[in-house]
């Protein structure tokens, strides 16, 4: 069947992928496929055909209507963690990195972010053990790092981006992937392609600032043990030039700016930071602990 797959996504004449990502049967069928299939062969079954098969990827999820294909197969129990076993394996990570950059790539991934059920999905995905890893690589990559600008200046991933914040457990999740070697400069890169190559700071943090909860969402990160301490002041704050930085972003966002989206925003996150502790909300979270096998509760 894998094989079957292969030939069928690299040789079939486009309509007729239209009309195989047309059906949500097709979709449950794949998943059913695939989850019969262990990780490490996936991967490398995907690995000795990364030349072609990430391009006929890409040209499948550009027809229209692949996005709610995608969801559907997603939406499978279990497909979350054949994904991260994949992900886990040098091969599939590689995989899954050339796919990412294919061109127009970017636009289908932001379609797929915009259905509720792909956001749930990814947010179980990054539950998974070993996830962490597989992100962190990505981030040391520059063309990687450009990528994740691009993307997380979208209305609609902006708005996934609060709601995964506000997640109990992954804002913990979050801080402890920002402490790991390169995630603080993959930040500073990002900020930096929002200020110098696109000029664009300005408007990003505008549109960000006024998504829904996000002044909680930002709360729940800045409380987490290790945000202030361990990846503000030790490690982001130190980068070399940094405030020249900073001033260039001010500069962008302006008076107005900053009266009307930076000190607003920066009150409601005090707030929030006020009725989390009030609430007892450290008291009442599930503490998270990261180790090599991932995030997970106390228990297990």
């Amino acid at each position: 069947m894998g094989s079957f797959l292969r030939r069928f996504i690299v040789a079939v004449p486009p309509h007729l992928v239209r009309r195989f990502l047309q059906y949500k049967a097709t979709a449950k069928l794949v998943a059913s496929v695939v989850l019969k299939t262990k990780a490490e062969a996936s991967a490398a079954w995907a690995h000795r055909r990364r030349q072609e098969l990430p391009m006929a990827v890409a040209r499948a999820c550009a027809v229209p209507g692949a996005e709610l294909w995608a969801m559907n197969f997603c939406a499978t129990e279990g497909i979350e963690i054949w994904l991260a076993g994949v992900l886990n394996d040098p091969r599939g990570a590689g995989f899954a990195k050339r796919l990412l950059l294919q061109d127009g790539f970017i636009d289908k991934v932001a379609d797929f972010l915009s259905f509720n059920e792909a956001r749930r999905f990814v947010i179980r995905l990054l539950r998974q053990p070993g996830v962490y890893r597989f992100v962190t690589w990505l981030n040391r990559d520059p063309e990687m790092q450009k990528w994740f600008a691009r993307i997380a200046k979208r209305e609609d991933v902006m708005l996934f981006i609060t709601e995964l914040l506000q997640e109990p457990g992954l804002d913990k999740f979050i801080v402890q992937l920002l402490l790991r070697r390169g995630n603080d400069k993959a930040l500073r890169s990002m900020l930096d392609f929002w200020v110098h190559t696109e000029g664009s700071f300005a408007s990003v943090f505008g549109s960000f600032s006024k998504k829904p909860g996000v002044d909680r969402a930002l709360a729940r990160v800045v409380i987490s043990p290790g945000f202030l301490d361990g990846f503000v002041f030790r490690k982001f704050l130190w980068q070399e030039g940094l405030g020249d930085l900073a001033l260039e972003a001010a500069t962008l966002v302006g008076v107005r700016g900053l009266m009307e989206t930076v000190l607003p925003l920066a009150f409601a996150v005090v707030l929030a930071i006020l009725a989390f502790y009030f609430q007892g909300f450290d008291n009442r979270a599930v503490p998270v602990v990261f180790t090599d096998r991932g995030i997970g509760g106390q228990n297990d």
